[in-house]
């Protein structure tokens, strides 16, 4: 894999925000994905908070692959620091800060702006075009295919919360065409 150093593979990642980012962003949110019995047969199974509903994110190559990579990195981290693995998959966090610890959400958004720094110092970036993780799902919503009930069961987002995540302007016939 390519060094995030390298402004192609920068520029690959942070600007790759198609409908993906959605499920991607299941599987990295380390306050909706916390534990490793959050995987089903089907998916990841989200556990959504502030009225947006759970769902599950059905298995294809791309969260496949970040998953199993989240799960090579948690073991290494053990291995590392001499750690047990929790018997019970519902006590095994899915991300661990490098001490081993369960991630928090200040650590995740503190990991997030290291990629985004580098990004600005290559140029790969503007420093306006900075973005949060937050903001992707934004763009997910947005770069989503299908129709806006797609959009919604994908997000979990409620009717009004659609209104300020989606923000894909609608292609609409003229009056006169039948």
């Amino acid at each position: 894999m390519a060094a995030l150093s390298d402004p192609a593979t920068l520029r690959t990642r942070l600007l790759d925000f198609s409908s993906q980012t959605l499920q991607l962003e299941a599987t990295v949110a380390a306050q909706q994905l916390k534990v490793e019995a959050q995987s089903e047969a089907e998916g990841l199974r989200t556990d959504r908070r502030k009225g947006s509903r759970n769902n599950i994110v059905e298995w294809s190559p791309r969260p496949r692959a970040a998953w199993d990579a989240a799960l090579a990195h948690r073991r290494g981290v053990i291995a590392r620091r001499g750690q047990p693995e929790q018997l019970r998959p519902e006590n095994r966090f899915v991300f661990l800060s490098e001490d081993g610890e369960p991630l928090t959400k200040d650590g995740l958004d503190s990991a997030w702006q290291r990629p985004i720094l580098k990004a600005i110092e290559a140029g790969v970036i503007t420093e306006e075009q900075r973005f949060s993780l937050h903001d992707l799902k934004r763009e997910g919503v947005t770069d989503t295919k299908g129709t806006k009930r797609d959009k919604q069961d994908a997000a979990g987002l409620t009717e009004p919360m659609m209104n300020v995540y989606d923000l894909s302007v609608p292609l609409v016939k003229p009056a006169d065409a039948t």
